[in-house]
């Protein structure tokens, strides 16, 4: 199982977790919730979390596979999104 990266990230901090809850002016049950992946905060509440801790978006909040479904299926591949070109097979 992938560890929790909120959690950890809290932790890494020595911030409990109803003291985050109290800085992110949530209750600490929603603040669990959002640790164990049962919700998905709106983009406000991850900015939040990441000023608050320090860090960036993506130490907290890695884009998982929808984002990725997604980034795909609007025809942008991880290569892309690098700068570097993708490959198609053999060119004529």
């Amino acid at each position: 199982m992938k560890p929790n990266l909120l959690k950890v990230r809290r932790w890494e901090k020595g911030i409990k977790q109803y003291e985050l809850a109290e800085k992110l002016k949530c209750s600490a049950p929603y603040l669990s919730m959002v640790e164990n992946a049962r919700v998905d905060p709106p983009l406000e509440f991850k900015l939040k979390v990441v000023k608050v801790l320090k860090v960036t978006l993506e130490d907290v909040f890695p884009a998982g596979r929808k984002e990725r479904a997604a980034k795909h299926s609007q025809g942008l591949s991880p290569l892309a999104e690098s700068g570097k070109p993708e490959s198609r097979g053999t060119q004529t």
